[in-house]
């Protein structure tokens, strides 16, 4: 199992995404300089919990037709930078003939073309809701910091996973698979510290 926000992919898909699809929309502007305010990025780090920017980024996304917003993701994804060590990694595991399952927060429509070009086994990912092919704004499936449930619910208990991810709110998947390897960058001190003390195999780093 293997993330793909900041571990293959050096981008946070879900608001590259959307910055993509409303680039020249005021509503997503106005949101994107909130999300990137300093008030912001102090209030995530202290007060972890439903990110209200990405809900109302989300929002956005009312009333827009599910089969605009799958083309708009297949042309999104083909320009990703890629993190080469990760995807080195995720080809190594498939030349093994090992199962390579993406799962990730981010956005079901872009996550299910990432796998399709990557020939994944298969993918997890937040889903977005639609009403008769029409988006709705909300998600009815958010998988951030809940990606253990993923494992308990349809790998039903089988230790025998290796997974690869960079959040630091996976760390609660880590009793539940038989490796656990985090990602990130070799500058990042943080993450370097964060999962020093925790039972995890050796990290992929990258510059």
């Amino acid at each position: 199992m293997i993330d793909v926000c900041h571990t293959l992919y050096s981008s946070n898909t879900t608001f590259d995404f959307l910055a993509h699809y409303f680039s020249d929309d005021p509503r997503y502007l106005r949101l994107e300089k909130r999300r990137q305010s300093v008030l912001q990025r102090v209030r995530a780090r202290l007060l972890p919990g439903p990110d209200q920017v990405r809900a109302d980024a989300l929002a956005l996304l009312e009333g827009e037709d599910q089969t605009t917003l799958v083309m708009a993701a297949r042309e999104f994804v083909k320009s990703l930078p890629a993190i080469e060590v990760t995807h080195s990694y995720l080809q190594s595991q498939k030349s093994r003939h090992i199962p390579v399952y993406l799962v990730s927060s981010s956005l079901d429509i872009v996550v299910a073309e990432l796998a399709q070009i990557l020939s994944c086994d298969g993918w997890f990912a937040s889903e977005l809701g639609f009403d008769g092919g029409v988006c709705n704004g909300q998600l009815t499936t958010d998988l951030t910091a809940v990606k253990d449930r993923v494992i308990q619910s349809h790998f039903k208990g089988e230790r025998d996973i290796e997974f690869v991810t960079d959040n630091f709110s996976d760390a609660n998947c880590v009793p539940l698979v038989k490796s656990f390897r985090p990602v990130f960058q070799n500058k990042d001190l943080r993450a370097r510290a964060f999962w020093a003390n925790k039972p995890t195999a050796e990290p992929i780093t990258y510059d």
